[in-house]
């Protein structure tokens, strides 16, 4: 047991499962945790060599400043009572995790431009109401003056 917990790297939740199945049907979960800890491998993390849990352990996202958005768009599985697929169009600020929704019924430029001029409108209507969401921008939109303070950084055009 010791030597499969040292070449697979199992957790102590599915170790238990492999020993009833090939070594021995009667070993109990608490049973194997004390042959574990008698032998000095219950300890998965220092079981794993430095460098591999450098790389596997984390990694994080690039920090963005407010009012970097990611849009996406993403399909809707059609339902019995519709004719054609409708269209999801999203718009995340990857520093404030602010979301933006509509629904569209395709994916043509004009749903685009009007899904952009949604987002505008209402990210200037969220500036008044959280101005302190808003200190920095990057991006640089149409009707939005990036070069404002924090206090006039959404102004309509």
């Amino acid at each position: 047991m010791v030597e499969l917990r040292l070449t697979l790297l199992l957790p102590t939740d599915d170790l238990p499962a492999i020993v009833t199945e090939f070594i021995n049907p009667a070993v109990s979960r608490s049973g194997l945790g004390r042959c574990l800890r008698r032998h000095g491998v219950s300890n998965l993390k220092a079981l794993i060599p430095q460098s591999e849990s450098e790389v596997a352990g984390k990694k994080s996202f690039k920090d963005y400043e407010p009012g970097y958005l990611h849009i996406d768009i993403k399909y809707l599985p059609r339902m019995p009572d519709e004719e054609q697929r409708r269209y999801l169009f999203v718009a995340i600020d990857r520093a404030t995790r602010w979301v933006f929704i509509d629904i569209y019924e395709d994916q043509t430029d004009k749903s685009s431009t009007d899904f952009l001029s949604k987002v505008i409108q209402t990210l200037k209507k969220w500036h008044t109401k959280k101005p302190a969401l808003f200190v920095k921008r990057v991006y640089n939109q149409a009707g939005l003056d990036t070069s404002a303070t924090s206090a006039s950084v959404l102004t309509p055009r």
